[in-house]
């Protein structure tokens, strides 16, 4: 009966590594979760480590097979994971014995490397970013978009694989501040101008670095793989129209963004 060893979590599942911010579940696989008459029944219902098991069938001509033994293991952050490759030390993390067999009869440990993708800073290339001075006249009506403006996020001192091998992306929530709020209809991209602005009929549209296509806001969005070092995210901003009569005045928006990595 495999035995865990360790902190777990509320429902004694989660194993403790050596990788602070990294819990380890286990999920036996054959002869331990009461497949075929060869196989351990677990009293508990499943194979989850730590468990204990049993075994009461008739097998046949079948026999117990130890020579290869099945695991599922899935990793869960649990806190905050240090910057860069953190390395799994091997470890024993659980251990099996059978009743009337002295000692251990298995020990597992884990082998490999979590790469905590980060990067230390970010500056915006304009801030704000110009949109330009436009005539009334340059608005023809709703769904009307000015020429857009170019501008980009560039995140410094990117921890990363160096090789490739795992992929990290940057994951970018823009989010309407400072009195600017989506607008109503939703329009993808599009959030108002702040109240102390003086022109009315427009809002703001951020883009993709395409200038074409809409980034979501409120909402976490994928952009780019990161490399170490610089990452360089390009994004574009334009005037949209959201009301068939537009008001000559100074125009301003204000986006927050919020910066994931995964």
């Amino acid at each position: 009966m495999p035995i865990g060893i360790g902190a777990y979590s509320a429902v004694n599942t989660l194993l403790t590594t050596n990788i602070p911010g990294v819990g380890a579940k286990f999920e036996l696989g054959f002869p331990f979760n009461g497949g075929p008459m060869n196989s351990f029944t677990p009293d508990m219902g499943d194979s989850t480590v730590p468990f204990s098991a049993h075994h009461q069938r008739a097998m046949g001509s079948a026999a117990l097979n130890f020579s290869m033994l099945e695991s599922y293991i899935t990793l869960i952050k649990t806190a905050p994971i240090a910057s860069g490759p953190q390395t799994f030390n091997g470890q024993e993390l659980f251990s099996g014995a059978f009743s009337s067999i002295p000692g251990k009869s298995f020990r597992v440990g884990l082998a490999g490397t979590v790469i905590q993708a980060h990067c230390g800073s970010n500056r915006v290339s304009a801030d704000p970013v110009q949109l330009g001075d436009w005539d009334l006249a340059d608005f023809t009506g709703t769904s009307h978009s000015t020429t857009a403006v170019p501008f980009n996020i560039t995140l410094s001192a990117c921890f990363a694989d160096a090789t490739h091998t795992n992929v990290a992306t940057a994951n970018i929530r823009f989010e309407p501040g400072g009195g600017s709020g989506p607008v109503f209809p939703e329009i993808p991209g599009v959030f108002n101008l702040t109240p102390a602005s003086g022109a009315k009929g427009v809002g703001i549209q951020i883009l993709m670095g395409d200038k074409t296509t809409p980034v979501a806001l409120n909402t976490e969005v994928p952009i780019r793989q990161i490399s170490a070092g610089d990452t360089v995210l390009d994004f574009a901003a334009r005037f949209y129209q959201i009301d068939p009569k537009v008001e000559a005045g100074e125009a301003k928006g204000v986006l927050n963004f919020t910066l994931t990595y995964k």
